[in-house]
Parts: structure tokens; C-alpha cells; sequence
């Protein structure tokens, strides 16, 4: 297993007890732009006709995170959702479909994952999956963008990358 994690592969991951008790599952992964702190997760129920939830995982109730499920010690991990964002941080906090710009103005491309590193505890964001327009894709620091909004990315241009 590779040490980084795509976010966009959480999403359906289930959420366990050490008992091996299935509470839910991943919705969306909610983590800090600025920092790269990764807050915790949205759920929906579990299975085939499965909803979205009031309750939330935060990071701190985490006690593992993998590929292949999310444990926690007990059901009393969850919190209300509004413990972990608020509704206005839910509407508008998306990354993804942001376009990424460079610091000139021009197109990199659209925002298709988020990167983790989840061997830092709690685990942070590393980086963004961007797809150009020819299909290719790259992967961009987090330490590499100037600025981030609801809607766009901005890095440096080609003649000023940060290492």
C-alpha cells in the first residue's frame, strides 16, 4: 500500500469499531485549507440505500485510518455534524472542480482529489490532484498554492516554483 492516500477514495470507506461494528460511511473528507489539517468526515448511513447523516467524525475521535476502513473506539466518536463545520462552511467548501491558475493567470487545470499523508497524526492534506485540459495529471503541493478560494487555486507560475 502506497503511504499517501487519494481523499476521493474515502468516500463509501467504512467507518468500524474496534469491536468491528459498522456505524457508517465516509460522505466527504473536511480538512483545513490553509493548513492542511484534516478536521475529520461527513457520513451517510451504511448500505445499498444509505442517507446522509446529522453526525460527524471528527479527526481527534479517529484511532486509525486506512484504505480499507476508517476505527474508531465506539459509537461515541460521532458528534452533530455542526460540531465539525458549520452549514455555511458545508455549502462552500468544496475543492474540488476548482480551477487551478497560476500567479500570471494561466490554466493549469481543474482540482480532481486531494492528497493525504495519513502517517502524520492527525493525517494532513499534502497536496491536489489536478487534471489539465489534455487529460494529463498532476499532482501540486499544498505548500505550492498562494491562495485558495471556493472556486479557484492559484500556484506559482512555471519561473517561480517553490521547492
Amino acid at each position: 500500500m502506497s503511504a499517501l492516500l487519494r481523499a476521493g477514495d474515502l468516500p463509501g470507506c467504512p467507518v468500524v469499531t474496534l469491536a468491528g461494528e459498522r456505524l457508517a460511511e465516509i460522505k466527504d473528507v473536511v480538512f483545513d485549507r490553509g493548513s492542511g489539517d484534516l478536521l475529520g468526515f461527513t457520513l451517510n448511513d451504511p448500505g445499498f440505500f444509505s442517507g446522509t447523516r446529522s453526525d460527524a467524525l471528527p479527526m481527534e475521535n479517529v484511532h486509525g485510518i486506512g484504505d480499507a476502513a476508517v476505527v474508531v473506539a465506539g459509537p461515541h466518536a460521532l458528534v452533530e455534524v455542526d460540531r465539525l463545520l458549520t452549514a455555511a462552511e458545508r455549502r462552500g467548501n468544496d475543492v474540488l472542480a476548482d480551477r487551478v491558475l497560476t500567479e500570471e493567470g494561466a490554466d493549469v487545470g481543474e482540482v480532481v482529489d486531494v492528497v493525504l499523508d495519513p502517517t502524520h497524526r492527525p493525517p494532513k492534506v499534502v497536496g491536489y490532484e489536478v487534471e489539465a485540459e489534455d487529460g494529463h495529471t498532476i499532482t501540486i503541493p499544498l505548500k505550492g498554492a498562494v491562495a485558495v478560494s471556493g472556486e479557484r487555486l492559484v500556484v506559482p507560475g512555471r519561473g517561480n516554483a517553490h521547492s
